[in-house]
């Protein structure tokens, strides 16, 4: 096996997938190959119809990866689904079609385990706009104050960047799956009522965005926009 470990793993990576094969080994494959290695991979296979589980079975041989197949149960319950087996302290959240840096996982435990009063730590992104056709980094407000104060105006930590104690999300219930959408927002801001929010100003996550993407696939910018407000 790939660096595996016999100890509990102190990060769990959670990945959750509908119809990725075309992307998830990519970003299976950027989490095995991170300088931490006391991590696991937790893979929630949301009733894919396409090839995802095959790609997931078929081309990986790490037993720090675990896949949970199940039926259609939507972004929101698949991400509590992962929680409720995660074995790690801290949860690193990454999108099926974005890809980790190598550092990303071991920037990010430093920094919580030197920050005892952070909850939730994002960072930077290498942003890849498919549909403008455009690559730039995407920066946010690093310090407490400040990313309190962008949430009136958009998502100051991107989910799919985002590390945070794993009790600090079961204390508050988990993400909310009364929600549609938006999950990530609302969960920093329960989050934050008894922890701080940072972010690591550095890319340490490639970010594809595409027409077919969750995010694209869900919700059109006037609809985004009016939620935001």
């Amino acid at each position: 096996m790939n660096g595996a470990s016999r100890e509990s793993p102190l990060v769990t990576v959670l990945i959750t997938a509908y119809n990725e094969s075309e992307y998830i080994e990519e970003a299976v494959r950027s989490v095995l190959a991170q300088t931490y290695d006391h991590l696991e991979a937790v893979v929630i296979n949301d009733g894919s119809t396409d090839e995802t589980g095959d790609v997931l079975r078929r081309r990986f041989d790490d037993e720090r990866l675990r896949v949970f197949n199940q039926e259609r149960k939507g972004r929101v319950r698949s991400l509590n689904h992962g929680l409720d087996v995660a074995k790690g302290a801290f949860v690193a959240v990454l999108d099926a079609d974005d890809r980790c840096r190598p550092d990303r996982i071991a920037r990010q435990v430093d920094y919580l385990s030197a920050h005892e009063a952070v909850g939730v730590v994002g960072t930077y992104y290498h942003r890849k706009d498919g549909i403008r056709e455009e690559e730039y980094v995407r920066k946010y407000p690093t310090r407490d104050r400040s990313i309190r104060r962008a949430m009136a105006k958009y998502i100051p930590i991107s989910h799919s960047c985002a590390m945070y104690r794993t009790r600090a999300v079961l204390d508050i219930g988990g993400y909310n799956e009364d929600l549609a959408d938006h999950e990530d927002l609302d969960l920093w801001i329960r989050v934050a009522q008894n922890w701080e929010l940072a972010n690591i100003p550095e890319p340490l996550v490639v970010r594809h965005i595409r027409n077919d993407s969750y995010w694209h696939r869900n919700y059109d910018a006037h609809a985004r926009n009016m939620h935001l407000a």
